[in-house]
C-alpha cells in the first residue's frame, strides 16, 4: 500500500539505536529505506515486484548515494535486526507494522468529501445570505448538501458492493479448490484394489504390500507415472513441478514396494493439505516438487489427511 507519509519518531531518531548502530552516511540509507518502503505497493517491503528486489546499484541511484554505502548500510541493518533481505534481494523492514500502523488506522478518515461552503455573514448577523466573496445562495446551499449526502450514500453502496464481490470471490475460490482436488487417477491393475493395510507406520505399510506385482514392466510404471504427473501439474495450476526424469526414477523405485492406490491416497491427502492451508489458514503454500514429495517417505505424512472447510 503506497502512502503519502511515514511515521518518524524524533526521540528515537536523535537519541535511539540508529545513532549508535549506523554511521552518518548509513543513517540516510535507513531513512531512505523507510521512505522507499512507504512508496512501495507491497506492505513492509522494498522491491520491484512482490518477489524481486532492487540491486544495490538501483538503490544507490534511488537514494542518490554511492553503492558501497548501500552495501555497508544493509550489512549493519541486518546485523542489528532492522531489515531482512531474501535471496531475491527483497528487503523487508522488520517491525514495520508495529511502528507504521497509524497510516492504515487513519485511512477511513482520509476519504475525500466536498468541502462544506460558508453561508451567512456572522458579522452582519444576516443568516441565509451569501457571505462576502461567496457566490452561493440558499438554493445552491441546498444543492450542495443534497450532493454531499448523495456522495456519502454512493460510498456506502460501493462498500456494500465490494463486500458482496469479496463474498462471491471467496465462494468461487472455494468451489475452484474443490474442483482442483479432482481425484487422482483410478487404478486399473489387480493389486490396486482395496486392501487392509496399516496406515500408521510406513515400514509396516510397505511390509503389508506383499501382493505388489514385482514383474511390472517399466512401460507399465511409466504409464502410471504419466497419469500422476499430469494430475499433479493440473493441481498445482502452473507452479514449478521439478525434473520429470528424477521424479520418474523415484516413482519407479517406490512403485515396486507399495500399491498404486496407496500413492494415490497420499497424493490426494497432500492436495487436501494445500487446500486447508489456502482456505482455512489463508496461506498460499508453494507445492513441493514431485521428486521431493516421493523421497524419504514424505508422501506418507499426508496419507490420512482429509480436507475440512471451517464453518
Amino acid at each position: 500500500m503506497r502512502r503519502n507519509w511515514v511515521k518518524l519518531f524524533v526521540d528515537q531518531s536523535l537519541r535511539g539505536t540508529m545513532m549508535i548502530e549506523l554511521k552518518p552516511a548509513e543513517r540516510w540509507v535507513w531513512i531512505g529505506f523507510l521512505l522507499l518502503c512507504g512508496d512501495s505497493p507491497f506492505e513492509g517491503q522494498i522491491s520491484v515486484t512482490e518477489t524481486m528486489g532492487y540491486t544495490d546499484a538501483q538503490l544507490a541511484a534511488l537514494l542518490q548515494c554511492d553503492e558501497q554505502t548501500i552495501v555497508s548500510a544493509k550489512s549493519a541493518m541486518i546485523e542489528h535486526h532492522k531489515i531482512s533481505v531474501d535471496m531475491f534481494g527483497v528487503i523487508k523492514i522488520l517491525k514495520w507494522s508495529r511502528y507504521q500502523s497509524e497510516y492504515a488506522r487513519q485511512k477511513r478518515y482520509r476519504t475525500e468529501r466536498p468541502e462544506k461552503p460558508v453561508f451567512g455573514d456572522k458579522k452582519s448577523g444576516r443568516q441565509g445570505k451569501p457571505a462576502v466573496g461567496t457566490a452561493q445562495g440558499y438554493g445552491e446551499r441546498l444543492q450542495v448538501e443534497v450532493t454531499t449526502q448523495g456522495d456519502v450514500a454512493d460510498i456506502d453502496r460501493e462498500k456494500e458492493k465490494k463486500k458482496i464481490k469479496e463474498k462471491e470471490k471467496k465462494q468461487q475460490k472455494k468451489e475452484k479448490e474443490t474442483a482442483r482436488q479432482a481425484r487422482y487417477f483410478r487404478a486399473k491393475k489387480p493389486e490396486s484394489k482395496n486392501h487392509n493395510y496399516d496406515l500408521t507406520d510406513h515400514k509396516t505399510l510397505v511390509a503389508a504390500c506383499v501382493e505388489v506385482d514385482y514383474l511390472l514392466t517399466d512401460d507399465d510404471i511409466a504409464e502410471e507415472f504419466e497419469n500422476m504427473w499430469s494430475a499433479w501439474r493440473s493441481a498445482v495450476d502452473g507452479a514449478p513441478v521439478g525434473h520429470k526424469i528424477d521424479a520418474l526414477n523415484e516413482y519407479r523405485n517406490l512403485r515396486r514396494r507399495v500399491y498404486e492406490t496407496v500413492l494415490a491416497r497420499a497424493f490426494n491427502g497432500y492436495f487436501d493439505f494445500l487446500a486447508h492451508q489456502r482456505i482455512n489458514e489463508n496461506f498460499d503454500q508453494r507445492p513441493m516438487y514431485v521428486t521431493t514429495f516421493l523421497r524419504k517417505y514424505r508422501w506418507f505424512t499426508y496419507i490420512n489427511y482429509k480436507f475440512q472447510a471451517r464453518l
